[in-house]
């Protein structure tokens, strides 16, 4: 049936694009726990990569290293943010403010 090998071909696609993107963001998560990047860094990448950009805020910055579930929502009640927010939907002005809460000012 060529209407059934078609719906097979776009699901196969579809999985593998999917699949890409979840390893994509779980290889950076990875960075981000083990602390080779910082909150800069973090928003710098996700400036540059939709992929990046269109993740929770939250489970990112919960790998922080010393950061911590409790903290990292503590930090975005604190900033008024919701902990469903996108990395994209963050204003630059509170970035700042977001990382002196989750890990100290910068000397």
């Amino acid at each position: 049936m060529p209407g059934l090998d078609d719906e097979r071909e776009r699901r196969t696609s579809v999985y593998a694009k999917v699949a890409a993107v979840r390893g994509e963001r779980d290889e950076f998560r990875s960075r981000v726990r083990e602390g080779s990047i910082d909150l800069v860094d973090i928003v710098a990448e996700a400036e540059q990569s939709d992929v990046l950009a269109t993740m929770k805020l939250l489970p990112l910055i919960e790998v922080i290293p010393d950061v911590g579930k409790v903290q990292s929502r503590r930090a975005l009640a604190a900033v008024g943010l919701e902990d469903t927010v996108l990395v994209q939907d963050v204003d630059p002005d509170l970035w700042p403010e977001l990382g002196v809460l989750l890990v100290g000012p910068r000397l």
